[in-house]
């Protein structure tokens, strides 16, 4: 399905080729497309500190995973298994409705190291965004594989930018 920017876009490029102006304006960026974010230099440990967690959900509709509890299983477009997460940050500027921000959430063990292959991973910048000291950002797409039912997934979640860092760390049972 194309987006209504995407629609306008392609209709400014047909009435350009066609020799006329565009008259659906300017059709700005897509959602997720202008945020580009990196992992901030230097020591994040140094960086001042916020709350995130992980859960379901965007804006008021966001539930917070719980250490050891369940997390739904959905089923992707090509029929694979996945966790979709989201992330809800606290303590954000009231002035900012909407951030940009370096997202880093992995698998790992319950100790803290890297997962071996079998859940997806994602890094990049995400927009984050909401009311008053909260924003939320997601949903990120988690594809899992070779796990066994009731097999704990752990999770490390890092959200920071050259200001804030925050960190979160979950263990969750994917429940089908």
């Amino acid at each position: 399905m194309i987006s209504s920017g995407r629609a306008r876009a392609l209709g400014c490029t047909l009435f350009v080729a066609l020799g006329s102006a565009c008259p659906f304006g300017d059709p700005g960026p897509e959602p997720g497309e202008d945020c580009l974010a990196y992992m901030p230099s230097g020591d994040l440990s140094m960086l001042p500190t916020r709350e995130v967690e992980i859960g379901q959900g965007t804006g008021a509709s966001f539930t917070p995973w719980t250490e050891g509890g369940t997390a739904p299983v959905e089923i992707g477009g090509q029929g694979f298994e996945m966790l979709t997460p989201s992330v809800r940050l606290l303590g954000a500027s009231a002035h900012e409705a909407r951030e940009c921000l370096w997202v880093n959430l992995k698998p790992v063990t319950a100790t803290g190291e890297d997962a071996p292959d079998g859940v997806g991973w994602f890094e990049g910048g995400l927009v984050f965004e909401g009311e008053g000291d909260t924003r939320t950002a997601g949903p990120i797409f988690s594809p899992l594989d070779y796990l066994e039912p009731g097999e704990m997934v752990y999770f490390e979640l890092t959200v920071a930018s050259e200001s804030f860092a925050a960190q979160q760390m979950i263990g969750v049972v994917p429940t089908r």
